[in-house]
């Protein structure tokens, strides 16, 4: 089942509706405590986890171009890059997790991001 004649699936847009709750209650506590660094990671975090769902629901849409090349297969990590970059950053700043460091500031280059660059060039 679809939501609103697009690719979007209904459990999907469900998700989506509760992280908007969540999005705006956090929004409400950082503008409470603008003194809690914890908080603006988890309003990044939110806000990405948005921006993943929601274009993991609506694209590939065949009516949009480029559409099918930049949002299928293996090349899905174009919009979904931001939400794996920040991961580690995220756990290592919120929890301070000091033998995350090398995987907050390199790994993710060398691990995730060459990868990707070397695909993209063979591909």
């Amino acid at each position: 089942m679809l939501v609103f004649g697009t690719q979007m699936h209904i459990v999907t847009f469900l998700f989506v509706s509760i992280e908007f709750v969540i999005f705006f209650y956090l929004v409400i506590f950082r503008l409470a405590r603008p003194d809690d660094k914890i908080t603006m990671l988890n309003l990044i975090l939110i806000f990405l986890l948005l921006v993943y769902n929601i274009t993991g629901g609506l694209l590939p849409d065949p009516k949009l171009p480029g559409s099918f090349f930049f949002f299928t297969g293996n090349n899905c990590i174009c919009y979904r890059f931001h939400h794996t970059l920040l991961f580690p950053y995220y756990v290592f700043k919120a929890f301070d997790l000091k033998k995350l460091r090398f995987h907050a500031y390199k790994g993710v280059y060398l691990f995730l991001i060459l990868p990707y660059c070397l695909f993209v060039f063979v591909f």
